[in-house]
């Protein structure tokens, strides 16, 4: 359980740090760091899976 909060919180922490910089909408920051850490870490994209689906399914 500590992980996958640790993990939501650096999942915010960095698509709000990209929104700040780069003034996009909320789904375009979310894409662009969703892509950024895909490419960067495969073990951060299996540990944001259950996230997504989780958000996807409640929105």
């Amino acid at each position: 359980m500590e992980s996958i909060n640790h993990s939501i919180n650096q999942f915010w922490f960095v698509n709000f740090h990209d929104l700040h910089h780069n003034n996009q909408t909320l789904q375009q920051g979310l894409c662009v760091s969703m892509k950024q850490h895909a490419r960067k870490s495969f073990r951060y994209r299996l540990s944001m899976f259950p996230i997504i689906k989780y958000l996807s399914r409640n929105s």
